[in-house]
């Protein structure tokens, strides 16, 4: 899913976007990955990108693993409780210049 940072008119279906519109709209086929791209970057006529990629779109790179990490519950490991944060430091008034 994409979000319209630019205003812009899309070439191929004519439909016109506003800034805050999501792209493709719901109903309409998804754009080939050079298209996506093509508005996404400034390599498009209007030189600068017109759209961004927002929520929904599976990550372009694996999530990293933690393999240090301890097993949850569910894994079979000890339930821990969480630790209570210390209490704030009271602020100290700033001096004033002369």
């Amino acid at each position: 899913m994409y979000k319209v940072i630019e205003s812009f008119r899309d070439g191929e279906t004519k439909q016109r976007y506003e800034v805050g519109d999501v792209f493709p709209r719901e109903g309409d086929k998804l754009p080939s990955k050079e298209r996506l791209n093509t508005l996404s970057t400034d390599k498009n006529i209007g030189q600068r990108p017109f759209i961004i990629q927002i929520e929904d779109e599976p990550p372009t790179e694996p999530l990293a693993v933690v393999e240090d990490a301890p097993p949850t519950e569910a894994e079979g490991g000890e339930q821990v409780e969480p630790q209570p944060e210390p209490p704030a430091k009271p602020k100290q008034p700033a001096k004033k210049k002369k």
